[in-house]
């Protein structure tokens, strides 16, 4: 209990001080440039799959509004944002995080929000065994509240919207519809 106190009142923090003016925190594997929200990244790696721009894959789908079908093991949830992780990143201290969540909480202090150990933005990784795991958590179709009642792996969510027949977004060509 005194842990989720704790955490609850570093977000509470992060939240107040995300009015304050940010400097550009750089992390690992983005060439230095700024790491962007976790759903962009995520959104990125699907754009390339797909051949859509990151704005159409945007429009498809809110990867950090998806309904997750079982419960998700501790491990994958970020300690900050208490949500499944999109892009998780790896301190040297051992702990993960969301990118977009340490991006932000690094530009408040440098301890890790759990250990209050020094953090080095730019030593932070990504695990990819961990990204795997995620990929595997089954979600609900976004277009369960039209009818559609499907279940897939989180990595395959885009495939399955572009072929959904719930989904009023997708142009007969099976690319996102230019009206959104």
């Amino acid at each position: 209990m005194a842990g989720q106190n704790h955490v609850m009142s570093l977000f509470h923090q992060i939240v107040a001080d995300s009015t304050r003016t940010e400097e550009e925190v750089v992390l690992p594997g983005r060439n230095d440039v700024a790491c962007g929200f976790p759903f962009e990244e995520l959104a990125t790696r699907e754009a390339r799959r797909h051949s859509l721009s990151v704005s159409q894959i945007a429009s498809l789908v809110q990867f950090q509004d998806l309904e997750y079908c079982s419960h998700v093991i501790d491990e994958l949830i970020c300690s900050i944002c208490l949500s499944p992780m999109l892009t998780p990143l790896l301190t040297t201290c051992g702990h993960t995080f969301c990118s977009e969540c340490l991006r932000r909480h690094v530009t408040v202090t440098n301890q890790c929000p759990l250990d209050r150990r020094s953090i080095r933005p730019r030593k932070a990784r990504r695990p990819q065994s961990m990204v795997d795991a995620l990929d595997r958590l089954t979600v609900m179709c976004p277009n369960a509240n039209q009818g559609c009642s499907s279940s897939i792996n989180r990595d395959q969510v885009v495939t399955h919207i572009l072929r959904c027949a719930y989904n009023a977004r997708v142009s007969k060509d099976n690319t996102p519809d230019k009206d959104m």
